[in-house]
């Protein structure tokens, strides 16, 4: 990837620091290192991660068919993550006293930023993802998610389509509020 735009990211630098983000949805800052710890564990940000990377998915699919090296980028920065970033990221936990296990969270968030910015030529509409990078651009780590959450069925493809297809935000992320450190 020639625009190494990882190397711009101030890896959890300012973790613990009182500021605002801008981001396209709600968020609110956590200061509580065990609240950080609790919110990171839960299904429901482990299942808003899971939402954002399905969209982004389908999305590539339908759109980019015949250029899909999804296993390519998801391997490259899985490489770049061990060599580069993750001595960085556990330094960073122990200053701030986190637990050690919250570097398993920073590579899976990585991984998807990694897919986000190979294909960002592609991808025109409001994506979740964009809004995580944010975070980790500040200098935060994105941490979780409060506020309800839309119950829905399993969608149909053709539903799935059109809600990427679609400029607005999804009506997920427009009810709650993304939570960072």
């Amino acid at each position: 990837m020639k625009n190494k735009f990882y190397d711009k990211i101030k890896w959890l630098e300012n973790i613990g620091k009182k500021e605002g983000i801008n981001t396209t949805i709600s968020n609110k800052q956590i200061l509580n290192i065990k609240d950080v710890e609790k919110h990171i564990k839960t299904e429901l940000w482990s299942n808003i991660l899971l939402e954002a990377q399905n969209e982004l998915s389908i999305y590539l699919v339908d759109n980019d068919c015949d250029d899909l090296k999804w296993n390519i980028y998801v391997r490259k920065s899985k490489e770049i993550y061990s060599e580069q970033i993750e001595q960085l990221i556990v330094k960073k936990l122990k200053i701030g006293n986190m637990n050690d296990s919250i570097k398993n969270d920073v590579k899976s968030d990585f991984i998807l930023i990694y897919l986000l910015e190979s294909y960002k030529d592609k991808i025109n509409e409001y994506c979740f993802l964009k809004d995580i990078l944010k975070v980790y651009e500040s200098g935060h780590l994105p941490c979780g998610w409060i506020g309800p959450v839309e119950e829905r069925e399993i969608p149909t493809i053709e539903e799935s389509i059109r809600a990427v297809y679609s400029s607005d935000i999804d009506e997920t992320y427009k009810k709650g509020i993304l939570l960072y450190y």
